[in-house]
């Protein structure tokens, strides 16, 4: 019996179609607002934003561009869309296990197969996260221009989606002062979600019916007093007691505003190895309930090239995703199975989009030190959390210039996981900066250096 009888491209299409059907697998929110859609190659021409216009591609320098063609193969995908590829080897030892099957029914090489195919499902898996997380971006912006900040290969992307800046100033409001919704005595979120709700409704005549937020931001919403004043009342009236509830507020919001609440709590491992969110908490975004564009797949160089080749087996799945099962005819004899994809959504439906952030941290960064473990070491705490898709670096010294939110922070900035005590001095200053995938801060905040001695 040969490997190929029993693993291939197609049977690992056909293993991940099956699962998916078989056990109901939910999947992700932004693929039910960006249905899969595929184009032969892929050119940024196709891809559109906000009112049918084709987005922009913002360059990075030239000196953080390295050069990707012998991966890709054609120079223009390189400089206009992000290529994503990841594999597993299959190797001799592997292969042995396999082979000590007598034919493809014996038990014993189910065991072998099982973990094979769990490897199958993590490169799967991770190629779904790529669009989810861009469409997640979209709908979250932090400084109210929905755009995608993705690093590929070493290669940083940054597609603008709002070039015009209309979205930030018409369909973005960033709540201040007594108007946030941690402020539970004075917000009123509710006329916040109906003004947003009317502003589009007058504009496109479609009226938001969905809003996006996780479950901290719900709560916000549940403890603020005119909002528990009302469903309290209200329970009096029926002559019953209740306990507030985010599921009353979720009632409430469908009763008053027509609004379903859409609560996204669902997390990714990045490529640093941190769990991550793939959307924040104090923002909420309005939705109408039909698509707001396509998740486009393009032709990989797997799909293009390596179908008829002789030593690769390739297969499609999620209508974009390429699976190659492949074994070079070398020393020593290992199989590759590959997951590659070219994506990028649209956004064609922005206009119907509104975003609230109901925070006001103003890309302040709250930083604290305490000594560390060992001398010259200071343990740093940061809050609010990391933002999806966002990184920290530090810079420390007797004197340190803190950079302006939009400022590149890259030359004399230390990468820092966010968890990991800094070597510093007693008495110096410690910048922390919170940056995009661009290397632009986003938040800054400093601390002065409490050291173990």
């Amino acid at each position: 019996m040969k490997l190929t009888d029993i693993y291939s491209a197609k049977a690992v299409g056909m293993y991940w179609n099956t699962r998916n059907e078989d056990t109901n697998i939910a999947p992700y929110f932004g693929s039910t607002l960006f249905p899969a859609a595929k184009k032969n190659g892929l050119d940024l021409k196709f891809i559109k934003g906000k009112s049918g216009l084709p987005i922009t591609l913002k360059p990075s320098a030239f000196d953080a561009i390295p050069d990707i063609r012998d991966r890709i193969g054609v120079k223009a995908i390189q400089t206009e869309m992000p290529f994503f590829r990841e594999g597993f080897t299959l190797n001799e030892t592997d292969r042995q296990e396999i082979n000590r099957a007598k034919d493809a029914a014996d038990p014993y090489i189910q065991p072998v197969l099982d973990n094979i195919y769990r490897d199958v499902d993590n490169l799967i898996n991770g190629a779904n996260v790529v669009p989810e997380r861009m469409i997640m971006q979209l709908l979250s912006p932090a400084d109210g221009s929905p755009k995608i900040n993705i690093s590929a290969d070493g290669v940083v992307y940054d597609y603008d989606y709002d070039t015009d800046g209309s979205f930030k100033k018409n369909q973005f409001k960033k709540l201040t002062g007594t108007a946030v919704w941690t402020d539970y005595t004075n917000s009123d979120p509710i006329s916040d979600i109906e003004d947003a709700q009317d502003y589009i409704e007058r504009q496109t005549g479609v009226k938001p019916t969905i809003l996006l937020l996780t479950k901290k931001t719900l709560k916000d919403i549940a403890a603020n007093e005119k909002i528990k004043s009302y469903i309290l009342a209200k329970a009096a009236v029926s002559g019953g007691a209740v306990r507030m509830t985010t599921g009353l507020v979720k009632q409430y919001l469908a009763e008053e505003l027509g609004i379903t609440c859409v609560v996204n709590e669902k997390k990714f491992i990045d490529e640093t190895g941190t769990a991550k969110s793939f959307y924040p908490d104090n923002m909420v975004t309005l939705l109408p309930a039909q698509t707001l564009g396509n998740t486009w797949y393009g032709t990989t160089p797997e799909e293009s090239d390596l179908m008829s080749a002789a030593n690769a087996d390739v297969a499609i799945v999620n209508t974009g995703v390429a699976v190659t099962v492949i074994t070079p005819p070398e020393i020593p004899v290992k199989t590759k199975t590959y997951a590659s994809e070219i994506v990028l959504p649209s956004f064609e439906g922005m206009d119907m989009v509104f975003v609230i952030s109901t925070s006001s941290d103003d890309g302040k960064l709250t930083v604290t030190t305490a000594e560390g473990t060992v001398s010259g070491k200071t343990a740093v705490t940061v809050t609010p959390a990391l933002t999806s898709g966002n990184s920290y670096k530090y810079k420390t010294g007797a004197s340190v210039t803190t950079p302006a939110i939009g400022d590149v922070c890259s030359s004399g900035y230390t990468n820092w996981d966010g968890s990991a005590e800094i070597t510093a001095t007693t008495g110096n200053t410690i910048v922390i900066v919170e940056v995009d995938a661009g290397n632009k801060a986003v938040k800054v905040g400093s601390a002065t250096v409490a050291a173990k001695e």
